[in-house]
């Protein structure tokens, strides 16, 4: 499920029809050593994979959760759902407890920076055709964490790097319109 404008959608269009089947994130920073941008790719946790996840994505203003609830509901298979993958921008840990409780949900995985997904090529790190979901280095530079959210208690877990598939620099670097977020270049 997406909510994006009919101009952003357009761009994202190659990407999130494929995210059904991502496999593998990327971990931005900013080296202090030298200012460049390495991205470390990593393997999904295998919690936010398989064919009982759904994926939702959105650009600016999140609505309510309410209004997130109802369209789940409606439109997305949310009984048959184990995990849920957010790809909205920053700061989404009340919206990701509440709605893993909401479904029962095992995991809800989510960003605490911005997020973008794209299916520009990793080769030689990996010949596939993506998609790949890109988290944005902090402000700082430092690499953002992925955080899962669950339906028990214990609140947030961060996602300690699984399996280190590589390393690639800026070159794959998402385009400032592929980012989940209404500010485009960092703020």
């Amino acid at each position: 499920m997406a909510r994006f404008s009919n101009q952003d959608i357009k761009r994202r269009l190659d990407p999130y029809r494929r995210l059904g089947h991502v496999q593998f994130y990327v971990q931005w920073e900013r080296r202090r050593s030298d200012g460049q941008l390495v991205g470390r790719v990593y393997e999904l946790p295998q919690v936010l994979t398989g064919l009982q996840r759904v994926v939702y994505a959105g650009r600016g203003p999140a609505p309510s959760l309410n209004t997130d609830v109802r369209r789940m509901a409606d439109y997305l298979p949310m009984e048959r759902a184990r995990s849920l993958l957010m790809l909205e921008s920053g700061g989404q840990r009340a919206r990701a407890q509440h709605l893993a409780e909401r479904f029962g949900l095992d995991t809800v995985g989510y960003a605490l920076g911005d997020v973008a997904a794209t299916s520009v090529s990793l080769r030689p790190l990996y010949d596939g055709p993506g998609p790949f979901i890109h988290l944005r280095e902090s402000s700082s530079g430092e690499p953002m964490p992925l955080l899962l959210a669950h339906h028990y208690e214990g609140g947030p877990t961060r996602v300690f790097p699984g399996e280190l598939v590589g390393e690639i620099d800026e070159r794959h670097y998402p385009h400032p319109d592929d980012w989940n977020t209404d500010h485009g270049e960092y703020r």
